[in-house]
């Protein structure tokens, strides 16, 4: 029987602390990435790169919605 893995979002996926953390859970979680569009790319290890711009609330609710629809309502964390 197949376990899925628990799923780990991190805000700032493309900066030194979420490719870091990114680097670090990957492998154990399944990890999506919210970050803004557009360059630095994100690390390579990401399973899912969702577009978000923390300071907008309609952004942040069509980010999430887009986790729910992948993942369910449950994260094991967020970082």
């Amino acid at each position: 029987m197949e376990t899925q893995k628990s799923t780990i979002l991190v805000t700032g996926a493309s900066g030194r602390i979420g490719t870091a953390a990114i680097t670090r859970l990957a492998g154990r979680f399944s990890v999506d990435g919210f970050d803004r569009a557009g360059p630095p790319l994100p690390p390579p290890l990401t399973e899912h790169i969702i577009d978000a711009d923390l300071t907008s609330d309609e952004s942040v609710r069509h980010a999430l919605e887009a986790v729910r629809q992948k993942h369910g309502s449950r994260l094991a964390s967020v970082i």
